[in-house]
């Protein structure tokens, strides 16, 4: 199932997410939620975060939410994804990448 991150191009929490995201070189689905006419403030959007704030991001079963909260743990979820398919790619195929600190949370932590 594909990352799919609900948010605006205005919140920089979502994009703080979107920066991980792209920086890590994965795919993603970015979903809009319109302010202008409150879709965060209406289903479907709440099922996803109830206190009606973006970013919301999905990945299978795992829903996190919220600001920095959100971007935070995002980021070191995806960071684990990566290091765990690097892991799994260096057992089968040998490869010598390297998998950096996202900048991202560098910057989440000024």
């Amino acid at each position: 199932m594909a990352i799919k991150v609900h948010g605006s191009f205005v919140s920089t929490a979502t994009m703080r997410v979107l920066a991980c995201l792209n920086e890590k070189g994965l795919d993603y689905e970015f979903v809009p939620v319109d302010f202008a006419v409150g879709e965060h403030k209406k289903e479907p959007f709440l099922s996803l975060n109830p206190f009606g704030q973006v970013p919301a991001f999905e990945d299978g079963d795992l829903k996190l939410f919220g600001e920095f909260c959100c971007s935070f743990s995002t980021c070191n979820y995806i960071n684990r994804l990566m290091d765990n398919l690097y892991h799994m790619r260096k057992s089968f195929v040998g490869a010598s990448n390297n998998f950096d600190f996202p900048m991202s949370l560098y910057f989440l932590s000024q």
